[in-house]
């Protein structure tokens, strides 16, 4: 009997990739002979290329200098930056990213690249991921900029790396790191408007062998009305009065010990825990409270109506728990690399409504183990990895619990040539989904730089699958076991030129991603269902930088984003003409200052939310806006820092979805202490 082609998918791929690894190993070995150690290694070597200052994990899953990552597109923002700025959370740092777009419903806001739903874009804390287990969307509330090293951006589908929900790009938060000393202590407190408040506490250091770090993050704010009290065209009349506060805690705790020069193991723990408050809608606007009032006919439907004098108690409370343990060794001169880990995630997330009562609650748990091996020879890097997922969702009120699991495997090469001006780099992965069969999906991200006009020219083509959540698939009321897994392509392609020894940068890149069977939901029953036809989003972002180390630099990016959904319905709350600008200055060696500008263009609502302002008339388009923010710090002493923070400095009042409110004019004071 001929063997099923779909059973022993898995088993070729596992076959092909390890004869492929071998083979390539081999041959490239004679090729490099001596040359290829380590120790005695050419310019070319990658193994030596992580003590370059700029390296990133993210693009390749292993340290990589941002020019060796191949023609993937790739940000980074450091700790210095968001200091400089005086962003509070994880939200803020990103909205002023190029590309990224979160628009914000009250304390919350799904994070969107390049204009692609939420879902598809994967977000990593220390490298595991974070993203909600009920519906896979990303998730960075209580996610606190205090505990944040920096943060990497890679756009474009990384799913031949990370699997589903990567297939628009992957956003990795690296949180503080160890100090060298034996012990280093960092206290901050910060407050301002809104009643906002923000404390940290931080202690790492350097004991033998033993690398340690440990943070303690809070804040909290009475907050504002989520129904947008500034907004003359929905109803007030005390409807939006009431203010919406939050609180947020999240602890850290990172540990690594080195066993000997080469082998070291690793624990890491870190817990978020949310508390948000929000409003109802009415007839397409945002309001404090409604409440449904039963027909006198047990056949027919109630009706809705504004309820301002109740008990306003609707909230959204929030857990999440992400472990990590895992070893690295290094052996033959290190040139061969070896890592294994564990994560666990598990999230728990309580609605209540105004009248206090839990309306639902859900818990999800993620388990994944993860085995990586590279090779490095010469100026190739061969990387065989696998990795198996199980996930689990439960309804706690109705006691219903849902599982799947996954496993998968995937190779990478990658190659330097020319005197490190061509990189070439090649992913292929295979998925086993224990409730979708199989898929491969791969990834090209060649890079040229031309070393006479210092010239890097980038392309990037990836393939993505993303499976539908177990909440999309069982959710009581809106979930659709029919579903089928989403299937992508993008494109991204990029000029980059230096001037004046890198001082001077522009760059501008092209973008491109093609979804099938797009996820979506009815925006009448609000029930799960696939997108028909095919969804894009394309656009370019060009960007202009100057930077004069130690004493300041500035730069500008405009993004274009346009698209449509499979029904001809256009991106929704995505600006198709932004703006981006910050410029920084160093007045003394204790002083420095910046000032950034956001300008976003009329936006299309949200067919799905059915926006209406207090007439009855419906509304299709969000009126552009542009901000000016405004920070400050001094350096006292070596160890004591005070900073200062105005944002929306012209008090405008914007929307980023139809009648939620923004923060208008807001200052905040805080100081920072390290011991």
């Amino acid at each position: 009997m001929i063997l099923s082609h779909l059973k022993y998918t898995w088993l070729r791929f596992c076959i092909v990739a390890s004869i492929t690894l071998c083979s390539a190993t081999t041959l490239v070995a004679q090729e490099t002979s001596a040359a290829s150690k380590p120790k005695d290694a050419p310019k070319t070597d990658v193994a030596k290329k992580k003590q370059d200052l700029n390296v990133v994990v993210t693009a390749t899953s292993y340290p990589t200098a941002l020019n060796k990552i191949g023609g993937s597109y790739v940000q980074v923002m450091t700790k210095k930056e968001i200091k400089r700025k005086g962003y509070k959370t994880a939200v803020e740092a990103l909205q002023h990213i190029p590309g990224i777009t979160i628009a914000t419903t009250g304390t919350l806001g799904p994070v969107r690249i390049s204009g692609l739903s939420a879902t598809n874009t994967l977000v990593l804390l220390d490298g595991v991921s974070c993203n909600d287990t009920h519906d896979h969307s990303p998730s960075l509330d209580g996610v606190l900029a205090s505990s944040i090293e920096r943060i990497e951006i890679v756009r474009g589908s990384q799913a031949a790396i990370y699997g589903s929900n990567a297939s628009g790009g992957v956003i990795n938060i690296i949180t503080n790191g160890y100090s060298k000393k034996p012990y280093e202590v960092h206290i901050g407190i910060e407050g301002g408007s809104y009643r906002t408040w923000l404390s940290h506490f931080n202690v790492s250091g350097t004991v033998d062998k033993l690398n340690y770090s440990v943070g303690l993050s809070l804040a909290g704010s009475q907050g504002y009305s989520a129904g947008n009290a500034r907004n003359d065209k929905i109803i007030h009349e005390g409807n939006t009065s009431e203010k919406d506060g939050w609180k947020k805690m999240n602890t850290q705790v990172k540990l690594r010990y080195h066993v000997t020069d080469d082998w070291s193991v690793y624990f890491t723990h870190h817990y978020f825990s949310s508390r948000s408050e929000y409003d109802d809608n009415y007839n397409g606007m945002v309001v404090d409270r409604t409440k449904y009032v039963p027909n006198p006919d047990p056949t027919k439907f109630g009706t809705t109506v504004l309820d301002p004098g109740g008990l306003t108690a609707q909230r959204v409370e929030s857990d999440k728990q992400i472990l990590a343990l895992g070893t690295d060794v290094a052996t033959l001169d290190k040139s061969l690399k070896f890592h294994l880990d564990y994560s666990k995630l598990t999230d728990h997330i309580d609605n209540y409504n105004n009248d206090d009562k839990l309306m639902a609650s859900t818990t999800g748990w993620n388990n994944k183990i993860k085995g990586l091996a590279s090779y490095y020879i010469g100026a190739q890097v061969l990387t065989l990895a696998t990795s198996f997922n199980k996930e689990k969702y439960r309804d706690n009120k109705k006691q219903a619990i849902h599982k799947q699991h996954s496993k998968a495997a995937w190779l990478q090469d990658q190659i330097i040539l020319l005197n490190d001006d061509l990189v070439l780099l090649a992913t292929l992965r295979h998925d086993s989904y224990s409730s979708f069969g199989g898929a491969t999906t791969y990834h090209l991200a060649p890079s040229y730089h031309l070393p006479f006009t210092n010239t890097t020219f980038k392309f990037a083509y990836g393939t993505g699958f993303k499976t539908p959540s177990l909440n999309q698939l069982y959710m009581e009321t809106w979930g659709n076991p029919d579903l089928e897994p989403e299937k992508s392509k993008t494109i991204d392609a990029t000029i980059e030129q230096g001037f004046l020894k890198d001082e001077l940068k522009f760059n501008v890149s092209y973008f491109n991603y093609k979804i099938d069977n797009l996820i979506g939901y009815d925006p009448n029953t609000y029930v799960n269902m696939q997108v028909k036809g095919q969804s894009e989003a394309h656009g370019y972002i060009t960007k202009l930088s100057y930077d004069v180390p130690q004493k300041g630099g500035a730069q500008i990016s405009y993004i274009r984003t346009s698209g449509r959904d499979g029904d001809s319905n256009p991106i929704a709350r995505v600006a198709k003409n932004k703006v981006l600008s910050d410029a920084y200055m160093n007045i003394t060696s204790k002083l420095e200052t910046s000032l950034s500008f956001i300008y976003a263009g009329p936006r299309t609502e949200s067919i799905a939310s059915r926006s209406k302002d207090k007439d009855g008339n419906k509304i299709n388009e969000l009126d552009a806006y542009a901000l000016l923010n405004a920070a400050v710090q001094y350096q006292v002493t070596d160890n004591w820092l005070v900073k200062a923070r105005v944002d929306n400095i012209t008090n405008k009042m914007y929307e980023e979805s139809w009648a939620y409110a923004t923060p208008g004019r807001s200052a905040y004071l805080g100081t920072e202490f390290v011991f």
